[in-house]
């Protein structure tokens, strides 16, 4: 608790690089680290803070990249791009080999530097509508005199192909002073054209022959020492070339004042596209990159808001919204959610799902299109894994039994119920739901336990054994599996079965896998204890599945096991993955979980800290929570901390010992923003259980305002504040609301009130089965809700009130098992059981 204290202290200073954040821009002076940017067809990769890009990425037509590196820990050694320069009579240097300062946004990024008299600005921006990234030089002459200057760029023109990643060197290669085309004519690589096009100063000469300058892959061409290389090779290459490159030289005056601005288009395109597409770009882009910055910029501040008052909180949630809409590419004819804007060209369902958990919350509409895609690439009711180009045709993964997507995409589709009660779209995904539960139950053996090869969360290892993890998520699901089947009234008479089911898992859990002496969650491999603390356990304090007790100590052991104060909380430990034996035992291939603190094996991932910041919150530590997440999750807090760079990220190497201790790989990361929106949710008192979602449960809240946008049945503003005159409540378009469980009857588009105090009436404080409505008769003193749930259920609702009931009535008859105790606020909580039903019940508290 000491080390979250010292957090909280820490999070009271930030706030001062949040200046220029509510315009998506965040300065970096640090010279390291890296930046991605990107857009729907084209992303770049950054590295060292170098203003040139070391990786391309190519959705459309199919995917494709520019990547020299030998290998992907290598990557920052590829230098497809450089630029050089000379001024007057001097010497040619390079530029863009030495690192900048930048200003990152989540889709567009300008690198800055001064020297010799000159200001440099190297900027990369995205068309939203054509396949396209704007790669913008100026030079401005700072100083009083008159500049004659000479700048070279070339860019190595090698493909890298989807899967396999095999290189490409050789294309069809044609040219002129205004653009270069390399086509590449394999079906490996779809058959694109990759091109060069000039759209601002003109070049002087040009040469896509990259054998007369001895172009390399790390950047060395012999224009740097040779003053008449270029002129030798100018306008060279055409034809079939074994190493193209797209070489310009620039010669120009520049006047005090004056900049010289070299605009070029880099466009990956279709063989078909390719004689009508090209001669538009220049026509368009521009309106292309507009469009696409207003995109972004409205899905980050106009669709939706959130105001708590602390500007790195507010300008984080802002930019992760933005991270949310830049992550989506083009594959095989649609724009889907991909992780990154530059390192993934597979789609991934576990990144949409994990990513969809918070953005449930404010944006249905893209909730629903990821559902429709899902089952749009899944086969014979079982959800897709993965979906890509893999090197001459697209290929469809689908998930295995013990595959944790299965339990999210139930957890997930439920939520999108729960918020939309879109049940046109649930009646299309419920076969799909059922198969899912249908194969995780193949992994549930005797014990009641869900048994998986792969420790915790990860994608790799094979020993299988019992597991926390995705036992956990089994119960999750089964219970949202049920309610999802209450909503759309199906497979009733399987529902006990099933609720039976997850009761059994949850007291197995805690039985069998709770380890007392640790206060932890652990796991089996085979009949063998493994005494590994993963991050995954925690998902049992954010559903709820342990007793407060145990969640209490569950949080403390992960402060003492896992968390790093400076960065997040670990994903093990201990990090001893790297060690022959646990490689042998569950058969990695090589090192592939990493060496100590590096990745999977003891980094810090975003999920893991939005789950410890919710866990916070659950076992009423609320202040500490938002101390967490400002210090670790807040592009601010991110930038502050060792080695730290604006991103939201998807994994921190943990290595307090080492030199690159809390170095960022991919900091443009699309459920790292859906993790934050998720947990900063959370902190606003927004709680989903299966049955219902609650706001404003709690008597404490960290903010002493907020107002954000929320999903259900349509988007409404909800604003929330402490009462100055100790009397709350909940209004919906000042209606008053009875409940701070959200009844299906709210109208759309309301403006939805909540002031935490006393309250001078009943409210509905907790319900497990659906509540229709629910309202208060001031006259009669009556308190009325409408319920409905499945036979063989056991309804129970908590009622929070200022004084005891005299009578409760289910359907006009009265009921007994009322129980009725003094709350900590002086009033009373009433616990009401009665057998649920598949029509609605209505249930009347009388006072």
């Amino acid at each position: 608790m000491k080390l979250l204290l010292r957090m909280l202290l820490a999070a009271l200073t930030l706030g001062s690089l949040s200046a220029r954040s509510q315009n998506l821009e965040y300065p970096f002076s640090g010279f390291y680290g890296q930046v991605e940017v990107g857009g729907p067809f084209v992303g770049a990769e950054f590295h060292g803070s170098r203003p040139l890009p070391c990786k391309l990425s190519f959705y459309s037509p199919i995917t494709n990249c520019i990547d020299l590196s030998t290998g992907y820990w290598e990557r920052s050694e590829s230098r497809p791009f450089v630029v050089g320069i000379r001024t007057d009579e001097g010497e040619r240097r390079w530029l863009g080999k030495e690192p900048w300062t930048s200003v990152i946004s989540p889709h567009r990024v300008v690198f800055l530097q001064e020297s010799g008299g000159f200001s440099y600005s190297m900027t990369y921006e995205f068309s939203g509508t054509e396949p396209l990234m704007v790669y913008r030089l100026a030079l401005r002459n700072s100083g009083r005199l008159r500049r004659r200057i000479e700048l070279y760029t070339h860019i190595r023109l090698a493909l890298r192909t989807s899967h396999t990643y095999a290189r490409v060197d050789s294309a069809f290669v044609s040219g002129d002073s205004r653009s270069v085309t390399a086509s590449f004519r394999g079906r490996e690589t779809g058959g694109v054209a990759i091109t060069a096009q000039n759209c601002g100063a003109p070049p002087s000469a040009w040469t896509a022959d990259g054998r007369g300058l001895s172009v390399s892959d790390s950047g060395g061409s012999r224009w740097i020492s040779s003053s008449s290389v270029f002129d030798s090779v100018s306008g060279a290459g055409t034809g079939l070339n074994p190493g193209p490159v797209a070489a310009f030289l620039y010669r120009t005056m520049v006047d005090p004042g004056d900049s010289l601005v070299v605009i070029q288009l880099i466009s990956s395109v279709g063989e078909k596209e390719r004689e009508n597409l090209l001669p538009r770009l220049p026509l368009v882009w521009k309106h292309g990159v507009a469009a696409y910055d207003s995109s972004v910029r409205h899905a980050a501040f106009r669709a939706a808001t959130t105001r708590t008052g602390l500007p790195d909180v507010d300008g984080s949630a802002a930019y992760a919204r933005g991270i949310l809409a830049t992550n989506a590419h083009y594959i095989d004819g649609d724009i889907v959610p991909m992780p990154c804007p530059a390192e993934y060209n597979f789609f991934f369902t576990h990144d949409l799902l994990l990513t969809d958990l918070g953005a449930v919350r404010f944006d249905l509409e893209r909730v629903r299109h990821d559902l429709l895609y899902l089952l749009k690439r899944s086969r014979d009711s079982v959800l897709v894994h993965a979906y890509y180009w893999k090197d001459s045709s697209y290929a469809t993964e689908l998930c295995t039994p013990d595959n944790w997507n299965h339990a999210w995409f139930v957890i997930v589709s439920a939520s999108y119920l729960r918020h939309s009660l879109d049940t046109l779209l649930g009646a299309k995904l419920y076969p799909l739901l059922t198969k899912s539960i249908h194969e995780l139950l193949r992994q549930k053996r005797d014990d009641d336990l869900v048994h998986a090869f792969r420790p915790d969360w990860w994608d790799i290892g094979r020993w299988e054994g019992p597991r926390s993890y995705m036992t956990i998520l089994m119960v999750r699901a089964l219970q949202d599996y049920i309610v999802a089947s209450v909503l759309l009234k199906r497979n009733l008479q399987a529902l006990p079965a099933y609720e039976a089911l997850a009761q059994r898992m949850q007291d197995a859990l805690v039985r069998t896998l709770w380890d007392d002496q640790s206060g932890y969650l652990l796991n089996y491999n085979g009949s063998e204890k493994d005494s590994h603390y993963y991050m995954g356990s925690l998902l049992a304090v954010v559903f709820d599945l342990l007793n407060a007790d145990q969640s209490k100590r569950l949080v403390r052991t992960v402060e003492r096991e896992l968390l790093d104060p400076r960065i997040g909380v670990r994903t093990v430990a201990p990090t001893d993955f790297n060690t022959d034996s646990l490689r042998a035992r569950f058969q990695f291939v090589g090192n592939e979980a990493g060496d100590p603190y590096t990745y999977i094996n003891g980094g810090v991932w975003p999920h893991a800290n939005a789950w410890f910041s919710i866990a916070l919150q659950r076992v009423g530590r609320d202040s500490e929570s938002v101390a967490f997440l400002r210090t670790v999750m807040t592009v601010e807090g991110v930038a502050r901390s060792p080695m730290g760079i604006p991103a939201m990220y998807e994994y921190r190497f943990a290595d307090p010992a080492s030199s690159s201790y809390g170095s960022i790989d991919k900091p443009s990361f699309m459920w790292a923003g859906g993790m934050y929106l998720f947990a900063l949710y959370d902190l606003f008192g927004v709680k989903e259980e299966s049955w219902n979602i609650s706001i404003g449960g709690s008597p404490h809240t960290p903010f002493d305002s907020t107002e954000f946008t929320f999903a259900f049945r349509g988007l409404h503003t909800f604003r929330s504040r402490k009462a100055c005159d100790g009397a709350g409540g909940f209004t919906a378009s000042h209606k008053d609301i009875p409940s701070v469980v959200l009844p299906l009857d709210l109208g759309k588009g309301e403006t939805w009130d909540i002031r935490k105090g006393s309250i001078g009436r009943p409210y509905l404080q907790e319900l497990n089965a659906v509540l229709h409505s629910v309202n208060f008769n001031s006259v009669n003193h009556r308190l009325t809700m409408t319920v409905e749930s499945f036979p063989g259920h056991l309804t129970v609702a908590l009622v929070h009130s200022p004084g005891a009931s005299s009578r409760v009535l289910l359907d006009g008859r009265v009921i007994t098992d009322v129980r009725s105790a003094p709350s900590p606020d002086g009033g009373r909580l009433t616990e009401i059981k009665f057998a649920g039903s598949d029509r609605v019940q209505s249930l009347e508290i009388i006072y």
